[in-house]
């Protein structure tokens, strides 16, 4: 059984509001800039989250993904990112020592630390390693952009549900590492199993925000559209897979049945379709899909689907069989 902890944990703190506006990076000189932002977390859904985000916006650019806090070290040493977004707790190296490091070798990187932690105690740490923003998981869509975009004009960043100064149980933060450790170790097992579970189904399956972006897509999909899942990660399904009619006529957003399922909550099983490979072909498709609802917020759907056009030819000859019978 698929662990909804784990789609739950990823995809709401990922969810974009619709409200979100484009805003451009301003350059330290004034003109406008792109911002290339290296991604560190050690769990492959958050990064996938993360970058969904960060894909919507046009003056970002990811420019590299590292798996832990010394991959992090060397991928910043080697591509210069103008921001890390930098998990905490990670394994070989944690994300406060992971700063230092990155401080200590590029010390023009600003880090933008993200954690489950909104303790003040961890805050002021991760200010101190050298962090310039600090981004709590649950906050993630509403925060890190305007975090990034902060931290690129050095200026800080840091919003929590605890008031700074609070009155607070003092804990060392590698106390707070160990604690988390077994919410982290938690969640990686459950992602595991998720991304097993879902990379191993002979079916297409994806993901997407209630904007209608791709937040993870399993190898059948991907392989089944004729695109690799990091060409298809944040962009649009309905303009990669949907925009048009097999006679050639558009087929607008607003009447794919996804739509119907993403803005009226109604789920639809077993719905026939045909979808479009990326050299331009269509294939017939039998597809569900059901909202993804946390805690009766939408966060968007998740799609099954398969190809369906080996059944649709046995079901019309079956049909031309029977019509030739009645002619006889």
């Amino acid at each position: 059984m698929i662990s909804a902890f784990a789609i739950s944990a990823v995809v709401s703190a990922f969810a974009k509001p619709a409200s979100d506006s484009v805003w451009h990076l301003v350059g330290f000189g004034g003109g406008k800039v792109s911002m290339r932002v290296l991604v560190v977390d050690d769990h492959e859904l958050v990064r996938r989250g993360i970058c969904s985000v960060l894909a919507t916006e046009p003056a970002l650019t990811i420019c590299g993904e590292a798996i832990d806090g010394q991959d992090a070290v060397k991928k910043a040493a080697e591509l210069r990112p103008d921001i890390v977004v930098m998990d905490i707790s990670m394994p070989r190296l944690n994300g406060l020592d992971a700063t230092r490091e990155i401080k200590r070798l590029v010390p023009n990187i600003e880090i933008l630390i993200v954690s489950q932690h909104d303790s003040q105690e961890m805050i002021r740490q991760a200010f101190s390693a050298g962090a310039r923003a600090y981004v709590v998981k649950s906050s993630i869509s509403t925060d890190l952009v305007k975090a990034i975009k902060k931290a690129s004009n050095r200026e800080s960043f840091v919003e929590t549900a605890e008031p700074v100064g609070a009155a607070t149980e003092r804990l060392d933060p590698r106390e707070i590492l160990q604690r988390s450790a077994r919410f982290e170790k938690a969640l990686r097992e459950s992602e595991e199993r998720f991304r097993s579970a879902m990379n191993n189904m002979a079916e297409g399956l994806y993901i997407l925000d209630t904007e209608g972006l791709i937040t993870f897509v399993n190898p059948p999909a991907a392989e089944m559209f004729g695109w690799t899942a990091e060409e298809m990660l944040g962009k649009k399904m309905h303009d990669l897979t949907h925009y048009k009619h097999p006679d050639g006529t558009p087929f607008p957003a607003d009447e794919c049945p996804g739509f119907q399922v993403l803005h009226k909550g109604v789920a639809l099983r077993e719905h026939e379709d045909v979808f479009i490979r990326k050299d331009g072909s269509f294939f017939p498709v039998a597809l569900s899909a059901t909202p993804l609802t946390v805690d009766g917020q939408n966060l968007g759907i998740v799609v099954s689907f398969r190809n369906d056009a080996k059944r649709r030819e046995a079901e019309l000859a079956l049909q031309l069989r029977n019509h030739r019978g009645l002619l006889r």
